[in-house]
């Protein structure tokens, strides 16, 4: 290993039980587990493979050390950025957004390519390191289950790290994060939720016919394939006592609601549709209404009065 580059990571648990120096194995595992992840994941940003190596615990509380090697000493420099910018991420008990750049910066740094071709460059500053680092979906999501399973430790009383050069020079100052501060470390699994309410004819496609299923129902909306639920407890009465049946071109008329959520870490968008009233229900040679506490006028010209799918929730 003598003619290969390396950094040395110590992650130093702090504990209240200062006699034991122990702490939950499973609990200890996980947070590894994420710590690791951490640093393998920036070998997308490089070509040069990373491999992390970890020694013996040391007394003082727990200690986890890791030394991270290159076989190529060229791409240091670059490693160096990366993980100094990814712990001092890590070990910020916020998730504060990245600094601000300009919009041809940001393309360029959205774009996981054109990151190489920076980085192999050489021509990223420190701010832009920074930003990458910051808006990178898959280390946010990290942090947030390295400080969850680290909560689940009552003996934690304060999580602390140093990186080593190979001459022995400190890349940062040791930073710190006490057991207080986890919770602000950890990410909403959820965070915004969008609700739209539309009338709509969808074509089904396959019901839910039993009584007491979870399953989502199928079927088409405006073209497009769709799965929802039904909370409309007449017309499902209808459905189970076999009085509604369902053929090739059968279509409902309701309102639905449609949710849309955006995850706090990723910003993956997830739908959700819930019919909740319907109004009549047909094929293309017959439409019938269903009669409720009182009959209920089926709108004239249906298909020229609905927005598209989503279109409220998207714009």
């Amino acid at each position: 290993m003598e003619n290969k580059e390396s950094i040395t990571l110590q992650l130093h648990y702090f504990l209240t039980d200062n006699l034991t120096h122990s702490m939950n194995a499973k609990i200890h595992n996980e947070c590894a587990k994420q710590f690791i992840q951490v640093i393998s994941i920036l070998n997308k940003y490089i070509d040069e493979p990373i491999n992390i190596e970890v020694f013996a615990e040391q007394e003082g509380g727990l200690i986890d050390l890791y030394k991270i090697i290159l076989e190529n000493p060229l791409v240091l420099i670059t490693l160096t950025a990366l993980i100094t910018n990814s712990v001092k991420q890590l070990f910020t008990s916020n998730f504060s957004p990245a600094i601000s750049v300009s919009e041809n910066t940001k393309n360029k740094l959205n774009n996981l390519l054109k990151i190489k071709e920076s980085i192999n460059a050489g021509i990223l500053s420190s701010e832009e390191f920074s930003y990458i680092v910051e808006n990178d979906k898959d280390l946010k999501k990290l942090k947030s289950n390295f400080f969850k399973s680290a909560k689940k430790e009552k003996k934690i009383d304060y999580i602390e790290i140093e990186a080593i050069k190979q001459d022995n020079k400190k890349l940062f100052e040791g930073l710190r994060i006490y057991s207080s501060d986890f919770d602000n470390c950890i990410s909403p699994d959820e965070q915004e939720i969008f609700e739209t309410e539309i009338a709509a004819k969808i074509y089904i496609v396959a019901p839910v016919l039993l009584r007491g299923r979870k399953d989502h129902w199928k079927g088409i909306y405006e073209g497009r394939p769709i799965e929802f639920r039904v909370s409309d407890k007449v017309f499902l009465e209808n459905v189970y006592q076999h009085i509604i049946k369902f053929s090739n071109g059968t279509y409902i008329i309701c309102n639905m609601k449609i949710t849309k959520t955006i995850s706090s870490i990723d910003d993956s968008e997830k739908f959700s549709i819930n019919v909740f009233e319907v109004e009549g229900h047909g094929d293309d040679e017959k439409f019938n209404t269903i009669y409720k506490k009182k009959n209920r006028m089926i709108l004239n010209n249906f298909e020229d009065k609905n927005p598209t799918l989503f279109s409220d929730l998207i714009e």
